[in-house]
């Protein structure tokens, strides 16, 4: 089995000038292997602990669907779109409203966040193909900053099999009882701008920084 390779979002989203980071990050998604077989290694890797759950869910899981990032302190919307055109992902280019993480973030800062996406697509000739959606934050440096370096809001995103239930998933991934890093399940959510119905698994580390898996059908 490969082996998964988590993105480094906060080594390339910390880089001096935010152009560069976010070039140096789209750059690094593009090799990420999208298949049912690196959505199983990301898995394994991320229940490393418990792979016989992290095969479990990958029977349910089609492939990776996309990833997505905090933008660096210093990034507008419009230096998203730039990103995205100048990369891979320039195929059907969109701009919608966050609700999930405007809601997190508003509950963390105890405020209410505005939180834009910008999402394109690197499509392949048949079709499919692998997404990146950049979150563009409403926060001053000060507070986004913190946020960045511990990789909030980014995640790797795995499509669910049109033949299986998100809420099925759920249950699944509740079970998971890891001791060396804790696991936080959402609930499962909707987006209706776009049609999805998803959850989030967090494991946060010693350090604070948050990696998460997205989960993501269809709705």
């Amino acid at each position: 089995m490969a082996v998964a390779s988590w993105p480094s979002f906060a080594r390339h989203l910390a880089a001096a000038k935010p152009a560069t980071g976010m070039a140096a990050m789209l750059s690094a998604v593009a090799g990420i292997d999208t298949s049912r077989s690196g959505a199983r290694a990301i898995l394994r890797e991320f229940f490393s602990d418990e792979p016989v759950l992290a095969d479990e869910l990958a029977e349910s899981v089609a492939g990776l669907d996309h990833v997505a990032a905090i933008a660096p302190v210093g990034a507008t919307i419009a230096d998203a779109e730039a990103s995205l055109l100048d990369s891979r992902f320039r195929d059907e280019l969109r701009r919608f409203r966050s609700r999930i993480l405007a809601a997190d973030l508003s509950e963390r800062l105890g405020r209410s966040i505005r939180v834009d996406v910008v999402e394109a697509w690197a499509k392949e000739r048949r079709g499919s193909g692998i997404g990146f959606e950049w979150f563009v934050a409403d926060l001053p440096d000060v507070e986004l900053r913190p946020i960045v370096r511990d990789e909030v809001g980014c995640h790797v995103a795995l499509r669910v099999t049109a033949a299986s239930r998100t809420e099925d998933l759920h249950s699944v991934a509740k079970r998971a009882s890891g001791a060396r890093m804790p696991t936080i399940v959402t609930p499962v959510r909707a987006n209706a701008d776009i049609g999805v119905r998803l959850f989030y698994v967090d494991r946060t580390d010693e350090s604070g920084r948050v990696r998460r898996i997205e989960l993501v059908s269809k709705s």
